[in-house]
This record gives structure tokens, C-alpha cells and sequence, in this order.
């Protein structure tokens, strides 16, 4: 059984190598109150227990099994403690809220996030790579059209290269602000600078001459914008604020 993580999939015996000894408090923006059932679900489980579920779903949750099995699988096995009866049982009514509780789990008790943006942070190439991915996975799901040649597994490699090449051709500064950029994985929040790709025409899609690199902040407060109504409201809000 394998996990998604960051669109990476990750063997069982992969994730059991980064467990914490201590469990962290689950993420706020989970949007889930401390007292939902689902949270206190993901509370109640000990290191053992998590580790013992991930060994559960590595051997009945196979991809492509119905989410009954697992439920029917484990309710054979004498001495299995209550909660994980519980959450197998909500994998067979309720999957995407099982997800959920798996994904606090996951991050309760693993590093394996914090390892795999190590390993990104660390080499610039793999950052590229992760970047060309995203941009593909964003075009599939939002249906913005994608440059031919950066489509597919070739089409990857090429728009890593694009990328990597803008970076430079901008002295590894935001093509708007004009700050530097940092080639880090991770929140938006916490690195405000991180390179981020975006469409210089936002009704247009990822093609050559419309992709530049800005920092997070940049992008996360363009959005669909059109590029001259945000620079015009961000000559407004900036006149405003010296006023103030």
C-alpha cells in the first residue's frame, strides 16, 4: 500500500522510518473544532496505534479493494483495540472523512513531509521538477490550457528547464516586487518569498511568454486579477496606507 504525499507516493515501509516520538497538536487550518469527533478520533491513537493502523492499511486497504474489506478484515482479529475498529469502520462508510483523520494521524506522528521538503529544499533540480509537476497537476484539475511541449513526462522535464532558466534570466528576484526569491517548499504563510510561477495574463494559460516567477505573497494577493487592475490597486492601498 502506498500514500500520496504531495502527489509522491510513499511505501508503508518508507513512512515508518520517519515517526516521531512525540505527537504533534493537528493544524489548525484543518477546520475541524478540538472536539469533532473526527479530531478526538486522531487524539486517542498512540504512536503504537498509528503505527499499527499504517500496518493494517499496507495489508487491506490495497488500492482498488472495496472499503468494506479492511472493516471485515480486522473485526476477525482477536484482541484489536476499539478505536481502530472504529476508524476501519468509518473507512467502509465514510471514506473521505476517514481521510481526513488518517491525514492528522500522518501528520501527528510522521516526518515524512519534513523529510521529503528537505530532500527538495536541498537539491534545486528536484525543486524545479516538483514546480513543472504542480503546474501540470493545476492545468488538469482547472482545465487551463498547457503549453504542448510541457505536457506529459518529456514535456516535464522541459518546463522544469523553463523554469529554472526564468529564474535566472530575473537575477532570482520577483518579477514584481523585485525581492528575492527563495527556492523553498512550504507554506505560503511562513515563506512569504518562495518562488511561486504565475500567469502574467490570468485568462490565459501556461505558455512561454506568459509564466513568470513572484514571490508567494505576490501571487497569493494577484490571484485572477488582471495585471493592471492589481497594480492599480496596490498603488491605491499603498497611497492610502501613507496617508494613514
Amino acid at each position: 500500500m502506498v500514500a500520496i504525499v504531495g502527489r509522491r507516493q510513499v511505501h508503508y515501509t518508507e513512512r515508518i522510518k520517519h515517526l516521531r516520538n512525540r505527537p504533534r497538536v493537528v493544524r489548525p487550518h484543518t477546520r475541524l473544532d478540538a472536539n469533532d469527533t473526527l479530531v478526538q478520533i486522531a487524539n486517542s491513537f498512540t504512536k503504537h496505534d498509528y503505527t499499527l493502523y499504517e500496518e493494517l492499511i499496507f495489508k487491506y486497504g490495497t488500492p482498488g479493494r472495496k472499503a468494506c474489506v479492511m472493516f471485515e478484515e480486522c473485526s476477525k482479529i482477536q484482541g484489536l483495540s476499539e478505536k481502530i475498529l472504529q476508524l476501519t469502520n468509518l473507512r467502509a462508510t465514510d471514506l473521505n472523512s476517514h481521510q481526513k483523520v488518517v491525514q492528522m494521524l500522518r501528520y501527528r506522528w510522521s516526518n515524512q513531509v519534513e523529510s521529503r521538503a528537505n530532500r527538495v529544499n536541498s537539491f534545486e533540480d528536484v525543486f524545479w521538477n516538483r514546480m513543472a509537476g504542480s503546474i501540470q497537476h493545476r492545468c488538469k484539475n482547472n482545465n487551463y490550457s498547457l503549453y504542448k511541449h510541457w505536457q506529459g513526462t518529456d514535456g516535464k522535464a522541459k518546463l522544469a528547464s523553463f523554469l529554472k532558466k526564468k529564474f535566472e534570466f530575473q537575477n532570482s528576484k520577483c518579477a514584481m516586487s523585485s525581492e528575492l526569491l527563495e527556492l523553498k517548499v512550504g507554506s505560503g504563510y511562513t515563506n512569504l518569498n518562495k518562488a511561486s510561477p504565475d500567469r502574467i495574463n490570468s485568462n490565459r494559460g501556461y505558455y512561454p511568454n506568459n509564466l513568470w516567477l513572484v514571490a508567494s505573497w505576490v501571487n497569493t494577493m494577484k490571484l485572477d486579477l488582471p495585471l493592471e487592475t492589481f497594480c492599480s490597486k496596490i498603488h491605491i492601498l499603498a497611497n492610502s496606507l501613507k496617508e494613514k
